[in-house]
């Protein structure tokens, strides 16, 4: 990201999501989707540089880490797309 204010929105972002995947609520790979899709326009609104490679593969990279340690059997490529896991 281009300012320390956007580093900010993502990493409450990825935090947001940590803590959904972590509670006792199963999500499905559709809601997951939604809900990162949903975090990154509201970030993309003051920082368009969100949806860049780099920021965006280290967003997936970091839900996808907490999707696999709750033993969730999907998680995000570095597009933001859902894949499974077999």
């Amino acid at each position: 990201m281009f300012t320390a204010k956007g580093d900010k929105a993502c990493q409450s972002l990825v935090e947001k999501m940590t803590k959904k995947i972590h509670s006792k609520r199963r999500y499905t790979a559709d809601e997951m989707s939604a809900m990162l899709k949903e975090g990154v326009a509201k970030i993309e609104a003051k920082h368009g540089e969100v949806t860049d490679t780099e920021p965006r593969w280290h967003i997936a990279k970091r839900v996808s880490k907490e999707l696999k340690s709750a033993g969730y059997s999907f998680y995000f490529n570095g597009y933001q797309d859902i894949e499974t896991l077999d």
